[in-house]
Formats: structure tokens, C-alpha cells, sequence
């Protein structure tokens, strides 16, 4: 019985290894995909302080998505520029 015992502890432990080092990979890929999301908002919010346009698309979008509706014609359609006489 003594002996069941510790086959059965080792491949619990060998079963928990295997689990850790896949939860770690898991969390390593999670990481970098973090670090990749930054540097694409951080280059985003620098291309938006720069172009109201842009801003005002990306804040239409950002509704629609927190909203769940779907985009419309006219909120995607760049401003018209009016010419003065």
C-alpha cells in the first residue's frame, strides 16, 4: 500500500510539473503579447494627438464597441472640408 502510495504522489508531482511549466510558457506569451499591446497604443495615442480626424474615428469606433452597435456611414465619413467666400 506504502508503495501505491508513492507511485501515485510521484505522478501527481509529475502531472503538477508538466501543468507549471505549461501555465509558464502560458503566462511568458501572455507577457509579451502585453508588451505588444502597449507599444501599439502607445504609438496609436501619438498618431491621435496629432490628427483630430483620426481621434474622432477611433473614439466612434471605441463607442461602437463598447455600446455593441454597429458602426453607421456617417460617423465614419471624414469631415467635409467648407471653403469660405
Amino acid at each position: 500500500m506504502l508503495e501505491q502510495l508513492e507511485t501515485n504522489s510521484k505522478k501527481f508531482k509529475d502531472a503538477l510539473s508538466f501543468q507549471l511549466k505549461e501555465l509558464d510558457a502560458q503566462l511568458s506569451e501572455a507577457v509579451e503579447t502585453t508588451m505588444q499591446i502597449e507599444l501599439a497604443s502607445n504609438a496609436l495615442s501619438k498618431v491621435l494627438a496629432k490628427n483630430e480626424n483620426a481621434r474622432k474615428l477611433w473614439d466612434d469606433l471605441a463607442t461602437c464597441i463598447k455600446t455593441g452597435l454597429e458602426p453607421t456611414e456617417v460617423s465614419f465619413r471624414p469631415p467635409v472640408r467648407q471653403t469660405r467666400f
